[in-house]
């Protein structure tokens, strides 16, 4: 809870000093995968998940924008584990192309797991479950393809492929680390303030 209290307190300061009008609001709904990046990360099985997220508009430049994002999502992982994330980012964005946006951005946050098919321990000569759930830290980079789908209209569909590796994983095994991708599809808009 206190990583979770840390990370909200870095981020907050920032969100709260933006303008109204810069906020873009996201939905997402998500597959992941504990493979490393390969074409097997776009086939069955299917682990969803979902995200809520927002970003903030921070500058603007001549060809490319910059933003902070924050993401909250849940994804489930049969057999493995149930993961809830909270993840903050600083996101690069090529202006409109056509109505195409390319985007990039280095991601660091938090995670916790439960297992879904519970976890055991023995104790006094009877195995008695595990209700902890386990904390971890995760980092990655996402890349990004938005479409705007009516010209005139503030809300986009996007695409996004994100790379993370989540640690500590299993260190009493000698597994220190494990990567995961998402691959997301979701929407888009911006709310402005009048």
């Amino acid at each position: 809870m206190k990583k979770l209290i840390l990370i909200l307190g870095f981020f907050t300061p920032l969100l709260l000093g933006a303008q109204p009008s810069n906020w873009t609001y996201t939905i997402a709904f998500l597959k992941e995968s504990v493979f490393y990046p390969s074409k097997y990360n776009f086939q069955a099985p299917v682990h969803p998940g979902f995200s809520l997220g927002a970003e903030v508009l921070l500058k603007e430049k001549s060809k490319t924008d910059r933003l902070l994002s924050a993401e909250v999502g849940f994804y489930h992982h049969e057999y493995l584990q149930n993961g809830i994330f909270l993840l903050g980012g600083y996101h690069f964005r090529t202006k409109d192309l056509k109505g195409f946006t390319l985007s990039t951005q280095p991601q660091l946050g938090y995670l916790h797991t439960f297992s879904p098919t519970g976890e055991f321990k023995l104790e006094n000569g009877k195995y008695v479950e595990k209700r902890s759930g386990h904390s971890s830290a995760m980092a990655g980079v996402s890349f990004g393809i938005d479409y705007k789908i009516i010209p005139t209209y503030k809300s986009k569909i996007f695409l996004a492929y994100r790379v993370m590796a989540e640690a500590p994983f299993a260190l009493e095994y000698g597994v220190p680390a494990i990567p995961h991708t998402f691959l997301s599809i979701g929407f888009k808009s911006k709310i402005s303030a009048k």
